[in-house]
């Protein structure tokens, strides 16, 4: 009995200790504790979940977090810019307004009327014109709506013509801007330099635009001196090279309280935006004859994956020989033909194998239609598995002839 009360005591010794020291500790560090120590697990966890409850962040501007969070799944919004960051680097204080980002049309529409008539904010008055963002191929454009309340909160609504994460992607300035949260998850894509440096690679070229993004960041501390170029760092960003959202150099984190619903687009859509991060020496090759150009030290490259196949929307990187691009679009191309042959001819009205397939969102597909969109992460791991094989095998020869 006394050895028993003996290990209660120390159990609650040790629990206690490890919550004390685990509140010290960088979201990273937590993450890689987490990893490689078993006996600190549940203290890490259960810091975790304390941390990322983003219904405690959320209440300072909305009443119902939780049905505000449906209602940002719904539309496919994500908190972005030093909303999203603040939350990740667990900074309430200088936490000054909450940025969202959403697809202009029915979906930013239907926010919008949520928060004015739920939420009891009101449109606030807007400076006339609208921006450009910087992107490319064609020019994104985008709206910020500021709304407002009595008690002076503030939501700004950013509506942008593409879809939120592939805006999101196409248009950042640096790579402090890439964390951002979903309706039930946080993202950091690069959280190395981020999260642990407290560093920013620079992604476009400097302009106004660029000094006014800059300045928003500088609410939450980050300024030129966090600024790294590639030439001139002393630390190479780790994450370059083929990329999507929920790789390992991601950190992905469900946020608490847990909600359950069945209406929201599922994560791994999220989880598998790829993109290229492309630095100096990188050479682009655009389809359809369009000139090569280098980028500038360090670039996002993303574009969007269409096909009649999917369901939703999914972006992709450059599309080499070897690259995720060729290797999904031939898997599609498939699918959408199998679809395609199950339907009448005289019902669809063109050849499946002509030159006049339908391509993107043209074509109205049947109400039985089979969408490919679950077998994405099935056809990255065997992209990844294929990768690793061939590298493998590369090696292999290397030394033999070595």
């Amino acid at each position: 009995m006394a050895n028993a009360n003996l290990k209660s005591l120390t159990d609650v010794f040790v629990s206690v200790v490890a919550e004390n020291i685990v509140s010290y500790l960088a979201l990273t560090d937590l993450i890689a504790l987490q990893g490689v120590c078993r006996m600190l697990r549940a203290s890490v966890q259960s810091r975790l979940d304390y941390r990322f409850n983003i219904n405690i962040f959320l209440k300072d501007f909305i009443e119902d977090a939780t049905a505000f969070r449906c209602e940002l799944g719904k539309a496919d919004a994500l908190i972005i810019r030093d909303s999203a960051l603040n939350f990740l680097e667990n900074q309430h204080r200088q936490f000054k307004q909450l940025d969202l980002l959403v697809q202009v049309g029915r979906k930013a529409d239907t926010l919008i009327n949520y928060l004015c008539v739920e939420e009891s904010y009101f449109t606030l008055p807007e400076h006339p014109g609208t921006a450009q963002l910087h992107g490319h191929a064609s020019a994104l454009s985008e709206r910020t709506i500021k709304l407002g309340k009595m008690s002076f909160e503030e939501i700004h609504v950013t509506t942008t013509t593409s879809f939120p994460i592939h805006a999101l992607l196409n248009t950042c300035f640096m790579t402090t801007e890439l964390n951002f949260a979903t309706w039930n998850k946080v993202f950091s894509l690069f959280p190395e330099a981020t999260l642990a440096r407290h560093k920013t690679y620079v992604l476009r070229e400097l302009d106004d635009d660029f000094g006014t993004r800059l300045a928003q960041f500088a609410h939450q501390g980050w300024t030129t001196r966090d600024m790294l170029w590639l030439k001139l760092a002393a630390h190479k960003p780790c994450g370059v090279g083929s990329r999507r959202v929920g790789d390992t150099y991601s950190v992905s984190i469900s946020v608490t309280p847990l909600i359950e619903s069945a209406e929201m687009t599922p994560d791994f859509v999220v989880e598998h935006a790829a993109f290229d991060v492309l630095t100096e020496e990188t050479t682009i090759t655009k389809r359809r004859s369009v000139p090569q150009y280098t980028c500038s030290e360090m670039s996002i490259y993303i574009r969007k994956l269409e096909s009649l196949a999917l369901r939703h929307h999914f972006t992709v990187g450059q599309s080499n020989s070897d690259s995720w691009s060729k290797f999904v679009n031939e898997r599609l191309e498939r699918w959408a033909k199998i679809e395609l042959l199950k339907i009448p001819r005289t019902t669809r009205g063109f050849d499946v194998h002509g030159p006049s397939v339908p391509m993107g969102r043209i074509f109205r597909r049947p109400k039985g239609w089979d969408y490919a969109d679950d077998q994405l992460p099935v056809w990255y791991r065997n992209f990844q598995e294929v990768r690793q094989a061939e590298e493998k095998h590369s090696s292999g020869q290397a030394h033999t002839c070595w």
